[in-house]
């Protein structure tokens, strides 16, 4: 039994070995810094957001549509809600984006 773990220590790190005797490995991320990288991920995240923002304001204007055709004030106040909280979702996303600059250009400052 301990033969038999040993065996398959040797055998799972014995590639870990080779690897490490080779030299470096590069780096798979192009950004040399943390806030290159930070600033990268936050400019991502606000194209992606702005996009689904588009495309959810353009589903709910067919629900405003939909329920307003309809007669359907609970159709109409759960829309307007929706794009409540797609605004203020879009809020966020950009808010954080331009609070995630700012902190960045402030720490290159110092």
């Amino acid at each position: 039994m301990l033969l038999g773990v040993f065996s398959a220590i040797l055998l799972v790190s014995a590639p870990f070995g080779f690897i490490t005797a080779q030299g470096n490995i590069p780096n798979p991320i192009k950004y040399d810094n943390f806030p290159e990288l930070l600033l990268a991920i936050t400019t991502a995240v606000r194209n992606i957001g702005m996009v689904l923002a588009v495309l959810a304001i353009v589903i709910i204007g067919f629900k405003f549509i939909q329920a307003s055709a309809a007669g359907n004030e609970g159709g109409i106040k759960e829309a307007r809600k929706y794009f409540w909280w797609v605004l203020i979702g879009t809020a966020v996303v950009v808010g954080a984006s331009v609070i995630a600059e700012a902190v960045i250009n402030f720490v290159k400052g110092i």
